[in-house]
């Protein structure tokens, strides 16, 4: 992890998300442990030091991340969901058909057959 700070005053922390600063600033390769874990939304700074936020805040904000994680999960479930449906319900050359219309280049038109294909006997196999 990277912590940066301004060359004029170096005993300030200014920042430790950034991967570049500006000309003024200068960065250092740090092994510190952090109280709660390195997640810069657990930290303030201020005055140039690094405070960890209390624990409640620390909680709240790794229970929104798991809401969050949830409801991406639930996306993309659906989404599985909605392209296997796809799948199961088109034949062969309804498949085929589609995937022509859809992609100009024939190479990979075809790439995307053959893995359509192979996708649409596995779940013909697992039905």
């Amino acid at each position: 992890m990277k912590i940066w700070f301004k060359n004029n005053d170096p005993t300030k922390v200014i920042s430790f998300e950034k991967t570049v600063g500006e000309p003024d600033e200068t960065s250092f390769e740090s092994d510190i442990t952090f109280k709660h874990g390195f997640n810069p939304a657990f930290y303030d700074i201020a005055n140039g030091t690094l405070i960890p936020k209390t624990q409640t805040v620390v909680d709240a904000l790794k229970a929104q991340e798991v809401t969050i994680d949830n409801a991406r999960k639930v996306v993309k479930a659906n989404r599985v969901a909605n392209l296997k449906a796809q799948l199961r319900n088109k034949t062969r050359s309804q498949l085929s058909a589609y995937i022509d219309s859809k992609v100009a280049d024939p190479g990979t038109a075809g790439v995307l057959k053959n893995i359509t294909l192979l996708l649409k006997d596995l779940e013909e196999e697992m039905e």
